[in-house]
């Protein structure tokens, strides 16, 4: 079949003959081919027609889809525990993930930032004193209390210390706490 074809003209007689009986022979080959690749098509959509009608049955089933419904009724009903031991391996990780994309200074700065003693402080301080009801209840004392106290000495002729200012912070701070809980335990009760 590798045969290299030359023209009319440089073939003999019998050179013509034998091109038309490759090219015969050749087509005869690319449709046997042609057959038996439409065949092994056709066979695997018939694999695949079928592998669908089963998977399609099995859904149909109302016993089927009754174990399915169960089974995901039961996987919701449990929720995935995570333990304390967990979440701090997790948080672990991704720190390290994190710090070894950081600059030296950024790292140790990172290191000293998320210790232990100093997340439980934080976390405290983010609870009572940075609450944003804590902050606006203090600024507003602060100025409505302090302001106040210095208006009536100055009224009065009196000389203050200064720390007028920080008791109005403090005092308007717990006050904005407690409004907060009120709304909070009225939201609830409705």
């Amino acid at each position: 079949m590798s045969e290299k074809l030359t023209p009319k003209h440089e073939q003999g007689g019998d050179g013509g003959k034998e091109k038309l009986k490759l090219s015969a022979e050749q087509k005869a080959e690319k449709s046997e081919l042609k057959t038996e690749n439409k065949a092994e098509r056709e066979a695997k959509i018939e694999h695949t027609k079928e592998k669908i009608e089963k998977s399609l049955d099995r859904q149909a089933r109302p016993e089927a889809q009754h174990d399915t419904s169960e089974r995901a009724k039961v996987e919701s009903d449990q929720p995935k525990l995570v333990g304390r031991r967990e979440r701090d391996m997790a948080f672990q990780k991704a720190m390290k993930d994190v710090r070894s994309q950081l600059s030296p200074a950024q790292r140790s700065f990172s290191r000293l930032a998320h210790a232990k003693p100093v997340e439980v402080v934080s976390e405290f301080l983010e609870e009572t004193v940075y609450r944003p009801s804590f902050l606006w209840g203090g600024v507003i004392g602060g100025l409505l209390i302090g302001g106040g106290l210095m208006a009536v000495a100055y009224l009065q002729g009196y000389r203050l210390s200064g720390t007028e200012i920080i008791f109005g912070l403090f005092a308007g701070g717990i006050v904005g706490i407690l409004v907060e809980f009120l709304f909070r335990g009225r939201r609830r009760s409705q």
